[in-house]
């Protein structure tokens, strides 16, 4: 897993933009994000969205990324406890009223 090490990393704009995205579009329903290495800060500002949007998925895909995975290689400052990121999600799934499918697979959970 080293080799991906760099896919890892906090990288603001993009996964700012996506959220800012989710979290404004009004008719949103389904997102499928899988298999994006999102770990860590990333993770967190991608679900932060997601919780904005109070329950209105009905399909949501957060398969193929890192979200339990304890990444203490990677560098300090960007740390964030997988705690912290699994807890964000529960505080999100209990909000939400309308979710159909939820995929959560190979997430080191």
């Amino acid at each position: 897993m080293q080799q991906h090490k760099h896919l890892r990393r906090w990288q603001p704009a993009p996964v700012l933009a996506l959220a800012a995205l989710v979290a404004r579009a009004p008719d949103l329903q389904a997102l499928d994000v899988h298999w994006n290495l999102f770990a860590g800060p990333s993770a967190l500002v991608l679900l932060q969205a997601v919780e904005v949007k109070r329950g209105k998925f009905y399909r949501l895909d957060l398969s193929w990324n890192l979200l339990g995975k304890d990444d203490k290689f990677g560098p300090k400052d960007q740390y964030l406890s997988p705690k912290a990121v699994l807890g964000t999600l529960g505080m999100t799934l209990c909000q939400t009223t309308m979710l159909f499918h939820l995929d959560l697979g190979y997430n080191r959970i």
